[in-house]
């Protein structure tokens, strides 16, 4: 079937491996249920299986290009960590999030709501802490996997009205003959 490519993009520092692995799962999922009748497919964009080795420039900057900038969605995931500073932004998320913002690609931010690790860095945790306390609109929270499913079909759905794609450009199909065998 012919359809519209949406590309959605999975930010969160490196401490939330099994929450990118559910919003994954749940982009999946949409897809599953929704791709062919709604003639839209979502395609997930993961720093560490997306990404294609580069030189050249910051590491940062070559995800930038290669994730942020193709993307129509973003969804970033926080736990204990902010992240490593990049340069550009106190970490690589938030350096994702404010090019997002700046190109007026739709966010949606989520914060685990999750136990901590006995070994958590106290200070990342009060950055955390301090850029959710910072941040100028609506964020969410999750507590479990199945949360943060539907918070993600929600955010999808969400956003496809917001885009109002258009049935996508049926390809020309060829009826005529291109060629002729000759023995």
């Amino acid at each position: 079937f012919v359809a519209n490519v949406v590309r959605v993009m999975i930010a969160s520092p490196s401490d939330l491996p099994s929450s990118r692995d559910t919003v994954e799962a749940a982009i999946h999922g949409w897809n599953t249920a929704n791709s062919k009748s709604k003639q839209i497919v979502l395609l997930p964009w993961r720093w560490e299986t997306s990404a294609v080795s580069s030189l050249g420039d910051r590491a940062q900057a070559l995800i930038n290009l290669q994730g942020v900038d193709d993307s129509d969605i973003v969804i970033a995931l926080f736990g204990s960590r902010l992240g490593s500073p990049t340069g550009e932004a106190v970490s690589g998320t938030v350096e994702e999030i404010n090019r997002a913002l700046g190109q007026g690609t739709p966010i949606h931010v989520y914060f685990s709501k999750g136990m901590l690790a006995n070994d958590v860095d106290l200070e990342q945790v009060a950055a955390v802490r301090d850029f959710k306390n910072g941040i100028e609109g609506l964020y969410g929270e999750f507590t479990s996997d199945s949360e943060l499913n539907f918070e993600v079909w929600k955010a999808i759905e969400h956003d496809l009205a917001m885009l109002g794609l258009g049935a996508p450009a049926t390809p020309k199909t060829n009826t005529g003959v291109d060629f002729l065998v000759q023995p």
